[in-house]
């Protein structure tokens, strides 16, 4: 088996996510056997410049390249590694307050280390896991002797991983595979994140940009455990599909509800979301609350810019800023990761239930703007604030 690193990503170098600098601490070669072949895969250890660490991997699944971010957290009804044990691949479980199936049972294995490790990783290490899977997200319950961990994850897109370290997405999927060697690859029809199982997790991110996210497995036992990031459900008005109201001078109908949960670094909150359309043909956005304790709502019109910038150019948008954007001279006041899940997808043809999307909120004088982004689309929505009597008024509801 190769030990070289095929990828641009080297160890030693810096990459900066969501505005948190990271240096690629160490490199590890996991690997696990699958109907009688060993599958292998690269995990960067990366150590932000405030000493929280997440994982990198890249692995070639059946469907070309792949990039994954990895997250630690905790249960408040924990399973025991006995009970972990005894699962099986179609079982059932309900760690979260959703329904998953277990989709694959393994133990994987680090057969290489370069750089740092993670601390409590060490060459050898086994681990045993199991991968379920809900949608485009997997959870991973990984467990060696007595002590039992979880992870959650989701798949990068290349060009996010390109912009972090300041190379071209070009580099990231196209280069060989090592010669001699099999990267982990699915043997049920699926992506290679069937699969996914991390050595190397010691994840404290306290950063919940990648909070959701697809998940691997570890044998190591972190330093420190993070605390849980509650989230504070959102708690306000509830408008019901097909309400009429009058905002702005402009007759509005409730086409859609979505709750949307926002998370920030060590933040973690829901805020409710409706789809408005006019007879006109017009689209907006009523959103109640940007912050937790914020009464006031925002109604935005959906706006095409002349130059809009791109999903990459989006992502290098930081708080202060000032940045120009169909004519408005805004000032970045929020960065945030949002996931969606619609009540009335149809109200949200943009919003598919679980996606994960970027956004930055801008200001100018009495303006708002709204810029979200996933790895395919953004999208533009431009507007002010409306007192939460306004709404109530509108809509005829208390």
């Amino acid at each position: 088996m190769s030990k070289s690193n095929h990828t641009p990503i080297r160890v030693g170098t810096y990459g900066t996510f969501n505005g948190v600098r990271y240096l690629v601490a160490g490199r590890l070669v996991m690997g696990m056997e699958l109907d009688g072949e060993r599958y292998f895969w690269n995990e960067f250890n990366l150590v932000s410049d405030n000493g929280d660490t997440a994982t990198l991997v890249h692995e070639e699944g059946e469907h070309g390249t792949e990039w994954k971010m990895f997250v630690l957290f905790e249960l408040e009804f924990p399973m025991s590694a006995s009970d972990a044990a005894a699962k099986r691949v179609g079982d059932r479980i309900n760690l979260e307050g959703t329904h998953v199936r277990i989709s694959l049972v393994d133990e994987s294995r680090v057969y290489h280390i370069e750089g740092d490790a993670p601390e409590g990783v060490e060459l050898g290490d086994v681990a045993k896991y199991f991968n379920a899977q809900f949608g485009r997200d997997m959870i991973v319950v990984s467990w060696t002797d007595d002590e039992v961990e979880y992870y959650r994850g989701k798949d990068l897109d290349p060009g996010l991983v390109a912009a972090a370290f300041n190379i071209r997405t070009a580099e990231l999927t196209n280069f060989d595979a090592p010669s001699g060697s099999s990267f982990l690859s699915s043997g049920s029809g699926n992506s290679g994140s069937e699969f996914v199982s991390m050595g190397t997790l010691k994840v404290v991110m306290g950063l919940l940009i990648f909070a959701g996210i697809f998940v691997g497995i570890k044998t190591c036992r972190p330093s420190r455990t993070p605390p849980p990031v509650a989230k504070i459900s959102a708690r306000a008005l509830r408008l019901k599909t097909g309400d009429t109201g009058k905002l702005d001078k402009k007759s509005w109908r409730v086409q859609g509800h979505a709750a949307v949960e926002i998370a920030r670094t060590g933040r973690l909150h829901e805020r409710h979301e409706y789809s408005l359309a006019n007879d006109d043909g017009g689209l907006a956005l009523l959103i109640c609350g940007l912050e937790v304790n914020d009464k006031n709502w925002l109604l935005l019109s959906r706006v095409d810019p002349i130059l809009p910038p791109t999903p990459t150019q989006a992502a290098e948008l930081r708080v202060g800023q000032t940045n120009n954007v169909d004519g408005l001279d805004m000032q970045i006041t929020d960065v945030f990761q949002s996931i969606a899940h619609p009540a009335e997808p149809s109200g949200f043809p943009d919003l598919d239930n679980g996606d994960m999307h970027f956004g930055v909120i801008g200001r100018a004088s009495y303006s708002t703007m709204l810029i979200r982004w996933n790895a395919t689309s953004i999208m533009f929505y431009r507007g002010k604030q409306i007192a939460a009597t306004e709404v109530a008024s509108a809509f005829g509801v208390r």
